[in-house]
């Protein structure tokens, strides 16, 4: 079932500059899908994921690693990219920050 269609829809009001900590085990999705707001940029909603994985132990951790890098995993080829996406290295630059990734 789509997530949006969904009877127990949480939709948390959050707005740029706000941080949300969630167990990424729920059904998440960051945005509505483009079709929803076309090719609009909205400062007040734009923002940018930070994912940072948590685990009580080494063994779960490289567990989980092993897990979502499996090829037929749809987030893997997210892992793969060899290049950051141009907007991120935008804004990263215009806030003074380091980025750790391919560019």
């Amino acid at each position: 079932q789509r997530i949006e269609k969904k009877e127990n829809l949480y939709l948390p009001p959050t707005k740029a500059g706000d941080v949300l900590f969630f167990d990424s085990e729920l059904d998440h999705r960051a945005s509505f899908k483009r079709r929803f707001l076309g090719n609009a940029r909205i400062p007040e909603i734009e923002k940018f994921a930070i994912f940072n994985g948590f685990c009580s132990t080494e063994k779960m951790a490289k567990d989980y690693l092993k897990c979502i890098t499996q090829p037929d995993e749809p987030y893997a080829n997210f892992l793969k990219q060899t290049k950051a996406p141009p907007i991120l290295i935008q804004k990263s630059n215009e806030l003074a920050l380091k980025i750790e990734y391919p560019q």
